[in-house]
């Protein structure tokens, strides 16, 4: 990644569009295929300015992609893949263990390109933000928790760790 204004990173950090703002359905990425296939209805749509998706190459807790939100003024679509910068990391617990939600902004957006920490976000939106999460897991056998909050230190020490996961895994598949 480039410098951004009021913020240098030496890393690059893709990640896949799964939910759009304003939307209710989740997509997956099937690996098999690489097509994306509609997982679920959620029961509340994304909120503006939000999307939803998770970091390439990355295996979080749960075994999954880490997971991401991603703030934005323009629109993005299912399935597009956008280079982001995390500002900040959500912990949360679910029925399949931890799984951590990094929050993140298109690198090139006018809104919130130059937000380079989670407390700069502002409080309404990041109260929003965890209204969200609690509201997307009610559906029956679905739960999540909230245990708090880090800034961008935390949140790029998480995608480096779901980064070793992922290698480690690799490598044991080729051995």
């Amino acid at each position: 990644m480039g410098n951004l204004v009021g913020f240098k990173s030496k890393e690059k950090y893709t990640a896949l569009i799964e939910v759009v703002s304003g939307s209710t359905e989740k997509y997956a990425l099937d690996p098999k295929t690489n097509t994306a296939i509609l997982e679920r209805i959620l029961p509340v749509p994304l909120l503006k300015n939000m999307n939803y998706g998770f970091l390439m190459d990355t295996l979080s807790c749960d075994s999954d992609p880490l997971d991401v939100i991603i703030l934005s003024g323009i629109k993005l679509d299912m399935g597009q893949r956008v280079n982001v910068v995390p500002v900040g990391i959500i912990f949360t617990a679910d029925e399949g263990g931890l799984d951590p939600k990094i929050v993140a902004v298109y690198k090139r957006d006018k809104v919130y390109g130059n937000v380079s920490d989670i407390g700069q976000i502002d409080k309404k939106l990041f109260e929003e933000i965890c209204n969200y999460l609690l509201c997307s897991k009610t559906l029956p056998g679905s739960w999540i928790e909230m245990h708090g909050a880090g800034g961008h230190d935390q949140a790029v020490l998480e995608i480096n760790q779901s980064r070793e996961r992922i290698n480690a895994l690799m490598c044991a598949e080729r051995h």
